[in-house]
């Protein structure tokens, strides 16, 4: 996911299209959505009307709220 944050233009592949033909993972593409930074695929997409504004809110109700995270360290300084 930090590749897709720092590079819009790549993609993250779903786990269930590896061995047949590759498809973009739709939780990715719903997390992002979440962060305000949807990839350049999703917004091709969306321009070509191969995937809706809906297909979006669905996916990003499937993951995690980013803000649900908790990114601390779990690392003692003792």
């Amino acid at each position: 996911m930090s590749d897709l944050l720092a590079d819009d233009t790549q993609t993250f592949v779903c786990h269930k299209t590896l061995d047949k033909e590759r498809m973009t993972c739709a939780g990715a593409v719903g997390l992002m959505s979440k962060l305000g930074q949807l990839p350049v695929i999703a917004r091709l997409g969306l321009a070509c009307g191969v995937i809706t504004n809906s297909d979006i809110v669905a996916s990003a109700a499937m993951v995690v709220d980013p803000s649900d995270l908790s990114l601390r360290s779990t690392c003692s300084t003792n």
